[in-house]
């Protein structure tokens, strides 16, 4: 009789059962991020015309509200500038006054624009991180209030002129502390304590030139100070940086120099990065970068370098801004290059990478200075972009940075005119933004154009362009001017150290140098100076391109240390 045996169940093989429970979790993973996604699109949706959830303005909760409704809080909710907060006696005389006598006016519609604005940078990942941190814990809006030193002034001047025995001694009470003044002699405090005495001051002899007032955490009065004065009031530039000898001093805070920084403080390097205004350089003012690796979505200049200035100072990278280098010296008379600053301070290095990148080229137009900040712009944030929603603008520049800016600013405007010199914008930008710009209704490109003329009262009010090919000149009513014309390189602080340049002014490296002796390709003519970046000769002029740079330099620091730290033969 024949047998017939049953087939024994096939086995699975290890790998195969990993790789389907990895399918199954890559599969989950894909239907999370999609749940959250639709989440997040229907959440901004419910709150595309209303304050996102747990944002306040000085403790008052927003929460839901439209911009008219915010402002009809704010306007009760800080009734304290007409609310007596301030007394003042003099024997039988007592006189009480409120912020708003003293000039404190609380800017209602400015404090409400800030916190609807507040998660709506136009950065996709940053927005979703602060509206889930808003809901979560809640996000405070610090109140604007302005200050009128006339009013100040006329109030005391009418307390003067009630006072008959201007040189006896009165009661003053600010804020339940009472203290001891001369009434008459406005302008000098007897026995006041420094804070009170730091408050009471500005406001008796305040004038507009005084303007800005900044009271610093340790309650000193800056009146009308520049960036160097409050930076040292906030210990961001410190003079114990003088008495130190750093491995590394960078100078420039943008992609380069930051990712110098990042690299060389994590593999133990004592590193500090100078920059004379803020981090990020030109790349910063990108609204968003779309070809950064790793962001498939994109990122805006300030969030991504905004990341890399809080890793450097992670990795124990001291960052100085703002800082202006005057000169390099490079006789190493102790072993170290000095760095000195416009304030006076002399930082010590036993090496130097030049990252300064290059400055924004202006117009050769006479009146240009007088709507910098005021209409002309080289950069653009969501904050110029509400200063010119549904208007007409003049964007000037072929590159990447104008071609992201012109996608960016068509969504708020009402037609961006891109101007280029030359036939069009295949010699001078990547693909990708030329198809997106394509693809804008209200974006036009202008050829062949250039901007000859400004004019305005006070504010940029008409833009004059001329066709280069036919001579025909046109003059619009543009309010806002957005410049994207490329960089000059900011080397002239170099001209005393030898550093090698090229006709352009960038910074000479490697093979190029006329000895031919560097080592590296990113070390200078001058041993011991290096340089990445834009500023550097020859440099892929891309963000990837000089954070790559910045990685790559460490490996040749480390080499130029070592040697420098071994005994003569």
């Amino acid at each position: 009789m024949a047998s017939i045996s049953a087939p024994l169940p096939s086995q699975e093989s290890p790998l195969a059962s990993v790789a389907r429970w990895l399918s199954a979790a890559a599969c989950l993973l894909v239907i999370v991020a999609s749940c959250a996604g639709i989440a997040l699109g229907i959440f901004q949706l419910a709150y595309a015309h209303s304050v996102y959830p747990g944002v306040t303005a000085g403790g008052v909760d927003l929460s839901g509200l439209s911009r008219t409704e915010a402002i009809d809080l704010l306007s009760r909710s800080f009734a304290y500038t007409r609310t007596p907060a301030f007394t003042f006696r003099d024997r039988d005389k007592t006189w009480q006054a409120t912020p708003g006598e003293l000039g404190a006016t609380f800017a209602v519609e400015a404090t409400a624009d800030r916190a609807f604005a507040y998660g709506r940078s136009g950065d996709l990942w940053a927005d979703a991180q602060d509206q889930f941190w808003a809901w979560y814990e809640g996000a405070d809006i610090a109140p604007i209030v302005q200050f009128d030193p006339a009013r100040a002034a006329s109030y005391f001047d009418r307390i003067a002129a009630e006072v008959n025995t201007p040189t006896r001694e009165a009661s003053l009470t600010v804020n339940g502390t009472q203290v001891s003044v001369t009434p008459g002699a406005y302008g000098r405090t007897v026995n006041v304590p420094a804070t009170v005495a730091n408050f009471l001051e500005p406001l008796r002899v305040l004038g507009t030139a005084d303007l800005p007032l900044v009271v610093a955490p340790s309650g000193t009065v800056l009146r009308n100070p520049n960036e160097q004065a409050i930076a040292h009031a906030l210990d961001m530039v410190r003079a114990s940086a003088n008495d130190k000898l750093y491995d590394v001093a960078i100078v420039g805070s943008g992609p380069g120099g930051l990712s110098t920084a990042v690299y060389a403080g994590s593999e133990g390097l004592s590193v500090i990065v100078l920059d004379q205004s803020a981090f990020g350089g030109q790349a910063g003012a990108s609204a968003r970068i779309e070809n950064y690796l790793g962001f498939p979505t994109g990122i805006s200049g300030q969030a991504l370098a905004g990341r890399a200035f809080v890793q450097a100072q992670k990795f124990g990278s001291e960052i100085m801004i703002p800082v202006t280098i005057k000169l390099l010296d490079c006789t190493r008379k102790d072993g170290a290059f000095v760095l000195e600053t416009d304030g006076g301070m002399q930082i010590r290095a036993r090496a130097v990478v030049i990252a300064s990148g290059a400055r924004y080229r202006r117009l050769s137009i006479d009146n240009l200075g007088e709507f910098e900040g005021r209409g002309v712009w080289y950069w653009a944030s969501p904050i110029e972009a509400r200063l010119c929603a549904n208007e007409e603008v003049i964007l000037v520049g072929g590159g990447n940075s104008a071609g992201q800016a012109a996608v960016f600013l068509s969504g708020h405007a009402s037609k961006v005119r891109v101007m280029v010199r030359g036939d069009g914008l295949a010699a001078t930008m990547s693909r990708y933004l030329i198809e997106r710009i394509e693809q804008a209704p209200n974006i036009e490109i202008m050829a062949h154009t250039e901007v000859i003329a400004l004019a305005g009262e006070g504010h940029l009010e008409h833009v004059r362009w001329k066709n280069r090919k036919t001579g025909a000149e046109t003059e619009g009513a543009i309010r806002n001017l957005f410049l994207f014309i490329g960089a000059d390189p900011a080397t002239g602080w170099l001209k005393d150290c030898g550093v090698e340049l090229d006709r352009s002014g960038f910074v000479v490296t490697g093979k190029e140098c006329s000895g031919g002796n560097a080592e590296s390709p990113l070390q200078s003519c001058t041993p011991g100076v290096f340089a990445v970046g834009d500023v550097r000769a020859g440099s892929v002029k891309r963000v990837g391109g000089a954070i790559g740079e910045g990685a790559q330099v460490v490996a040749a620091l480390h080499g130029f240390l070592g040697d420098a730290a071994k005994p003569a033969a």
